[in-house]
């Protein structure tokens, strides 16, 4: 079962110390780095303190081991949070809904290829006829 991000980021919420399976994999510009690359990893909700650094718009964060995980990436400002991450309890629904999210950048990938082929194909045919025998 897929949460919902605003049910997990309240401090006191019954979540806390349970472990979830969560994963993103964000990259809006095909052409730059993604925003957020977390493959499916177990992690366990916890309060957020002074130790985890700075985190807006969650009382709460995911550990794996000493490692924190924010919940919402860093897209937001002032008042608008940041793309969440995706949570679920189980392994299988996590991996089946990052490699949907894979398929799509496969998918544009694949069409920003096909697009950018035939741009270059009619600039070549452009100078092609352009030079002279």
């Amino acid at each position: 079962m897929e949460y919902n991000i605003k049910d997990l980021t309240p401090s006191g919420n019954p979540h806390i110390g349970k472990e979830f399976w969560i994963c993103d994999y964000r990259i809006p510009d095909l052409n730059k780095k993604p925003i957020r690359a977390l493959e499916p990893t177990k992690a366990i909700l916890t309060e957020c303190d002074e130790s985890h650094g700075r985190v807006n718009y969650s009382c709460t964060v995911f550990m794996k081991g000493k490692k924190v995980i924010k919940l919402h990436d860093n897209t937001g400002y002032r008042s608008m949070a940041g793309c969440p991450i995706s949570v679920f309890d189980n392994e299988q629904e996590c991996r089946d809904f990052f490699n949907t999210q894979l398929d799509k950048i496969i998918t544009d990938l694949t069409a920003e290829l096909e697009n950018r082929t035939h741009q270059l194909n009619a600039q070549i045919d452009m100078f092609r006829k352009l030079k002279s025998d």
